[in-house]
């Protein structure tokens, strides 16, 4: 990535969402580059030296003030989460990304979505940015991301990116809510686990990032692209390798899909009645998510971005649990 490190170098860069599990981790990467780094959350201070840190909550409004004049910005915040009301959905990723545009008018921004706008009725293997677009969604998180896309793309120099399945040090969302279905011991899954699933390492989201700042900063790229590791995993190998790494005995039983999906359905619907916040353990997302195949062609951001994964979930269990096997990856082709 030496030709993204010199266009970075000396740049002014706003992240939003620089207190979270990605902005953190991207704001030290740009630090580490020379980049001049402006964060931007609602939390307190990141322990992120070298970065300049304003708390500001992107649904309160824009940036109070003058425009901060910057060269890019990141846009990484939004809510982690697949359950909540459509209100809290739309004004977060909706509002919060006009506000975001009108805070920083006349710069590139790298918008961080998610591959979940992809039609979740429709096969998703090897899907590619030019698949039809979604007309239907499971929950507000996926319907309001795609919302934002809408948004971001009225600015010239724009490039979204669209990550599966984020992992990696700090995750507390993915790994945690797969260890969260042990009952007593035993993981229920969803599907048979012979499905294949693009996951995303966030170390090659950050590069992903690096590459699409530096391209937006040049005027070299626009557009939509995937990001995912390098290959992708059979979900079964997934499951025995995280719980093995973690500790666990690998003992999975599978709920069928449809099964599966007639309960979500009724927990969703009973959730929504009693207004519960939390999310119920098994929603059609969810389903969705973990059932059916579900990989990227990333082979756009390869070929325009110069995007080059090099770390998958085998590095992440062995830096994170001393777990050294391999989990076997799977070449998916991209024509199938």
């Amino acid at each position: 990535m030496p030709l993204a490190v010199e266009a970075l170098r000396g740049r002014h860069v706003a992240i939003t969402g620089a207190t979270g599990f990605l902005g953190r981790r991207l704001a030290a990467a740009l630090v580490s580059v020379d980049a001049h780094v402006i964060g931007f959350g609602r939390q307190p201070q990141p322990d992120v030296q070298g970065m300049r840190y304003e708390r500001w909550d992107i649904v309160s409004g824009p940036l109070p003030g003058s425009p901060h004049k910057v060269d890019a910005v990141a846009h990484c915040a939004g809510m982690v989460t697949d359950w909540g009301s459509t209100a809290e959905f739309f004004r977060c990723h909706v509002e919060g990304t006009r506000n975001v545009l009108a805070s920083f008018p006349d710069c590139p921004i790298v918008h961080v979505s998610t591959a979940s706008v992809y039609d979740a009725f429709a096969p998703k293997r090897m899907v590619r940015e030019d698949a039809a677009p979604a007309s239907r969604f499971l929950n507000a998180y996926a319907e309001s991301k795609a919302a934002a896309e809408a948004i971001v793309r009225e600015r010239d120099a724009h490039i979204i990116l669209r990550p599966h399945a984020i992992y990696g040090p700090g995750d507390r969302v993915l790994l945690p809510r797969l260890l969260d279905a042990l009952v007593v011991g035993h993981l229920i899954a969803v599907g048979d686990g012979r499905n294949m699933i693009s996951l995303t390492h966030v170390d090659n989201l950050v590069d992903a990032l690096m590459l699409a700042l530096a391209a937006s900063i040049t005027g070299s790229a626009r557009g939509v692209f995937n990001i995912a590791d390098a290959r992708p995993l059979r979900l079964d190998e997934v499951l025995n390798a995280v719980l093995t790494a973690t500790g666990h005995r690998p003992r999975i039983h599978y709920l069928p899909r449809s099964a599966a999906w007639f309960i979500g359905t009724v927990l969703e619907t009973l959730w929504q009645a009693l207004g519960r916040r939390k999310a119920p353990r098994l929603t059609r997302y969810r389903v969705a998510q973990v059932a059916d195949e579900y990989t990227l062609d990333c082979g756009k951001a390869a070929a325009v971005l110069g995007y080059a994964p090099t770390r998958n979930l085998s590095d992440y269990l062995a830096a994170a649990y001393g777990w050294s096997a391999p989990v076997a990856a799977r070449r998916t082709s991209s024509t199938a």
